[in-house]
């Protein structure tokens, strides 16, 4: 089936479906005779991949018998599907970290329809990325790391075992059996849980779960850029609850005193892990020599990879906090770039 588009020559009439159905149609009223975008600004034109800008908005109703509750506004890139905020308050602020040239827009409809119209004019983020380069590492390869650094642990401390599966119907399912591994792109972090078991002679076994948070920071020098890699740690220590009633409560007892404990020794590890996990990013990093010519600008976890960018910098950079992204080259707020 072919459909004339050209203008002009559109018969209304001819598209009606028998027996209804078809899309929802859009509102009748165009959205940018409901509302004003007073302000919609960049802090900065030009970043390098992935360093933060932030967006700032206010969005008025042009008379105040509209009520603002009943639509939604969305900030989107053009030519993506996926809105860098779906839900925008009227007025606010949101840090987005581009990795390519684009534009920003603000959409508006009403709630329940679906059916966006674009209410602001266009923002143009410029991003330079002159003698740069992005490797990524997968958050499956990170994965096979942090299992490979999980039997190592066990091969190195007597009695730690991987968790069983339950085995029977009479037998609790005790959570998970597998090292799991997510990537959360706010606020950054990688979090990492280790199942494993603590086998003790003539007594039930217990499970001790392991919890890293894994965060990243580049700090940099007039020459030099350095990778910080900080990890947080929380464990459990913990017996079923039907070996806490077969021995009268004693296993309650052992595991309050491990959990007091725990800390401390998961303390003396922090360091070590620390270490292993900055010596494979460095090496995963530079196997083709890249440091030698580049420094390492930052690190960025997505869904579903880390970003690592590095470009030649021969201009001092600012230190950036925990996150990952170096600031930007002119933090002070400036004059959008506008696209009519």
């Amino acid at each position: 089936m072919r459909i004339n588009v050209s203008p002009g020559r559109i018969n209304n009439n001819n598209l009606v479906i028998d027996g209804g159905g078809g899309f929802p149609q859009p509102p009748t009223t165009s959205m940018s005779e409901l509302f004003n975008v007073e302000t919609f600004e960049l802090s900065t034109n030009e970043v390098r991949p992935f360093q933060e800008v932030t967006i700032s908005w206010s969005i008025v109703a042009i008379d105040n018998t509209i009520n603002m509750a009943d639509y939604r506004f969305r900030l989107k890139i053009m030519g993506d599907s996926t809105p860098v905020d779906a839900d925008l308050a009227a007025n606010g602020s949101v840090i987005h970290r581009p990795l390519k040239k684009l534009y920003y827009v603000i959409t508006a409809e009403p709630r329940g329809n679906g059916s966006g119209q674009t209410i602001s004019q266009k923002l143009l983020m410029n991003v330079d990325d002159t003698d740069c380069v992005i490797i990524s590492l997968t958050k499956d390869a990170f994965n096979s790391f942090a299992i490979s650094e999980f039997d190592r642990f066990m091969r190195e401390t007597k009695g730690l075992q991987k968790r069983k599966k339950p085995v029977g119907p009479d037998n609790v399912d005790r959570g998970y059996y597998e090292v799991k591994t997510v990537f959360e792109d706010i606020p950054n972090v990688i979090k990492v849980s280790f199942p494993f078991e603590i086998n003790t002679p003539n007594f039930f076994d217990a499970d001790l779960d392991v919890k890293l948070k894994v965060f990243f920071s580049i700090d940099h020098n007039e020459s030099e850029s350095f990778l910080d890699v900080h990890v947080d740690i929380d464990s459990d220590f913990d017996y079923s609850a039907g070996e806490h009633i077969l021995t009268a409560g004693c296993t309650g007892i052992v595991s309050k005193a491990m959990n007091s404990v725990l800390p401390m020794v998961m303390e003396s590890k922090k360091a070590g892990i620390e270490q292993a996990i900055a010596n494979g990013i460095v090496s995963f990093v530079n196997i083709f020599g890249i440091l030698d010519t580049k420094r390492m600008l930052s690190v960025n976890i997505l869904s579903d990879e880390i970003a690592f960018v590095l470009c030649e910098e021969a201009e001092a950079v600012t230190p950036n906090p925990i996150g990952g992204n170096p600031n930007p080259r002119n933090p002070a707020p400036v004059n959008p770039v506008v696209i009519e």
